[in-house]
């Protein structure tokens, strides 16, 4: 029977500190795996070295794709443009600095094969997180966060998924294409479209726990600075919802 090919959707900006050491741990695990993949880099505009080191790894690596932007747009216009540019049956998309390890990717890949999107959940009784103890405190400031803001998405939508914002989705490609197409928040909050918009037209959405590697210190998401500019996404998804957009 003959393997679906995989592809790796991973996004970035100003990631030179990480970029590498993720991009090369996805090529190690796949290469042994005897299964076509592709992995399809986009970059949103980094004004540090990323994108010259995802260039020094793609010279050796031809399964490794680029998307250049001049301009920083954000998480979901990216994500949008990764999955449209896939041309794998299955797309798995995750985040640059490998904050769910590439290592339980295959439970995920299994579960696709029989539901059409499958996302990770951070609160699931089984997710295991890995944490630097100097992180506690912003940890739980992220945690705090995110359920405030789950509540928010499922008193406005009614959306009964436990954790919109995990960054590890793989989905059946005419599946993602579907739901990408569909995206109009350029933002963070575009995790809430894919759930409305599947919600919308009756697909189903398959929660499993993950593994985390929690870096705090290191995350590009400053929970204070980002969280009204999220909010107010929220509130655009909703006026687009309103008008119909997503029917």
């Amino acid at each position: 029977m003959k393997k679906e090919k995989l592809s790796i959707v991973i996004v970035g900006f100003n990631e030179e500190s990480v970029i590498q050491h993720s991009l090369e741990s996805v090529l190690h695990f796949f290469r042994g795996k005897k299964i076509p993949y592709e992995i399809i880099f986009v970059d949103d505009g980094s004004t540090d070295n990323t994108l010259s080191i995802v260039k020094q790894i793609y010279a050796k690596e031809p399964c490794l794709k680029i998307i250049s932007n001049k301009r920083n747009h954000g998480k979901g216009y990216v994500v949008k443009q990764g999955i449209l540019y896939a041309t794998g049956e299955v797309i798995i998309v995750t985040d640059a600095d490998l904050a769910y390890p590439i290592e339980q990717i295959e439970s995920f890949i299994k579960q696709s094969k029989t539901h059409p999107v499958v996302v990770g959940t951070r609160i699931h009784p089984l997710s295991l997180y890995l944490v630097n103890y100097t992180s506690f405190r912003l940890l739980f400031m992220r945690h705090l966060s995110s359920r405030i803001f789950n509540f928010y998405v499922k008193m406005l939508f009614h959306i009964n998924n436990t954790d919109t914002q995990c960054g590890l989705k793989v989905m059946r490609c005419d599946v993602a294409k579907f739901l990408a197409s569909r995206f109009q928040i350029k933002g963070f909050s575009y995790d809430v479209e894919l759930f409305l918009i599947a919600k919308k037209h009756h697909i189903p959405i398959f929660e499993m726990p993950v593994q985390v590697r929690q870096s705090c210190l290191d995350s590009k998401v400053v929970v204070r600075k980002q969280a009204l500019k999220m909010f107010m996404e929220i509130l655009k998804i909703k006026w687009n919802d309103f008008k119909g957009v997503y029917r």
